[in-house]
Parts: structure tokens; C-alpha cells; sequence
């Protein structure tokens, strides 16, 4: 847990917009998954897109246009407070993350 919060730190300055909010939800997902909290590859989205953007270091209409591209590529889907990932791996890759260190 230690080692994912100083890579999402060190890293954070040197990731596109798409790799920091690509993170981030999957740190969502992983942390609501280890809890019990996810219904097969989806779960609740508690944040909104203002607090992804305090969150992320991006403005609003940056995250809202990252957003919209990672729908396109088909890399998650948020609907009514939903968040659904198709495909943890493509979205890991998105966000630049070794694939060892997460579980599938």
C-alpha cells in the first residue's frame, strides 16, 4: 500500500492527463475490490469530476475532456454514479502501470 502511494506521488507530476485519471480510478477500484465493495468489473463512482480534477492536479474541463476520450477508446464507462472498466489491463496500460503489482 505504501509503495502505491509514493508511485501515484513521485509520478504524479509526469503523467498526461489521461495516465493521472486512468490511475486514479483504478486505485479506486482496487481499494473498493479489496473491500468487498465491486460487482464484477464495476462499482460505485463517489467522486465527481471537480474532485477528480483537485485530486489529479488537472482542471475540470481537462478531466471532463479525458473523460470523454478514455469512453471512446472503450477504457471505462461511467453512467449514474457507476463506474464499469471493460478491461483492468488496457486501462492499466493507459495509466502506465506495471501489471505485477496490481491484481487482476
Amino acid at each position: 500500500m505504501i509503495e502505491r502511494q509514493t508511485n501515484w506521488l513521485v509520478t504524479l507530476g509526469r503523467k498526461t492527463a489521461l495516465e493521472k485519471v486512468a490511475h486514479l480510478l483504478l486505485e479506486l477500484f482496487e481499494r473498493l475490490r479489496m473491500s468487498g465493495l465491486t460487482y464484477g468489473q464495476q462499482c460505485a463512482m463517489p467522486l465527481t469530476q471537480m474532485e477528480i480534477a483537485d485530486l489529479t492536479g488537472l482542471t475540470p474541463v481537462h478531466v471532463n475532456r479525458t473523460l470523454q476520450v478514455m469512453r471512446t477508446r472503450g477504457l471505462v464507462e461511467l453512467q449514474a454514479k457507476w463506474l464499469r472498466i471493460p478491461d483492468l489491463r488496457a486501462l492499466r496500460q493507459a495509466a502506465a502501470l506495471r501489471t505485477q503489482g496490481m491484481a487482476a
